[in-house]
């Protein structure tokens, strides 16, 4: 609930700019359905995953002419599922990115560093592990402009560290349409495979992936 309310306050006083030239304000929200698969331990105790789930997404970005400062975006993602044996997986987490346009026409490149702030846990009602880890991460996204203002793009979140074996691959591949006033509808799919094993007490190696469908504005 806190997320949620600072993620709403931040794109109300971003908004307050979006008059400004050259100033873009961009937020959405999406429904997301994935397959998850994978393992793991708790303790002494092995679980498997293999559930269908539902998880939310909601994002806002802040974009300015101003030489040298990154944008700025911020996106929420509500994660939760359990597996047959009853075993909670929770990879809730928040995506703070900095990031700089490197095309900016009909073809849009963006590359720029994330922060991916982890809130969850492994929990079987017998044994619970927190996993609040932080971890950094490359941030790329293309979108390229279509007939009609419809467009198409990829998005991914990447890490790699050798030093507590965390492994993170978190892409989006989507279409959407924009109406002439910002309002715009967005349908794609999201993979998110997560391998950690320097968590305290448990260890995860899942794979989520699925369609999704939303809703976005562009002041």
């Amino acid at each position: 609930m806190k997320k949620t309310l600072l993620v709403s306050a931040i794109a109300l006083a971003l908004c307050s700019q979006a008059q400004a030239d050259n100033i873009g304000i961009y937020a959405g929200a999406y429904s997301w359905q994935p397959e998850l698969s994978g393992d793991g331990n708790l303790g002494n105790y092995n679980y498997d995953l293999d559930s269908d789930d539902n998880a939310t997404s909601y994002y806002v970005a802040f974009e300015h002419p101003i030489p040298l400062l990154p944008n700025a975006r911020l996106q929420r993602t509500d994660l939760s599922s359990r597996s047959k044996d009853s075993t909670e997986l929770d990879l809730s987490h928040t995506d703070a990115t900095l990031y700089y346009n490197i095309l900016d026409n009909w073809v849009h490149f963006d590359l720029g560093l994330t922060g991916r702030f982890f809130d969850g846990k492994v929990d079987n009602g017998i044994q619970k592990a927190s996993i609040d880890d932080t971890v950094p991460m490359l941030y790329a996204n293309m979108m390229v402009e279509l007939p009609f203002n419809l467009y198409a793009g990829i998005t991914g979140n990447v890490a790699r560290h050798f030093d507590n074996d965390t492994e993170i691959y978190d892409f989006t591949a989507r279409v959407g349409w924009e109406a002439i006033l910002g309002l715009g509808v967005e349908a794609g799919y999201r993979t998110f495979d997560t391998k950690m094993k320097d968590l305290k007490h448990a260890e995860v190696d899942s794979s989520m992936k699925g369609p999704y469908l939303g809703l976005s504005y562009h002041f």
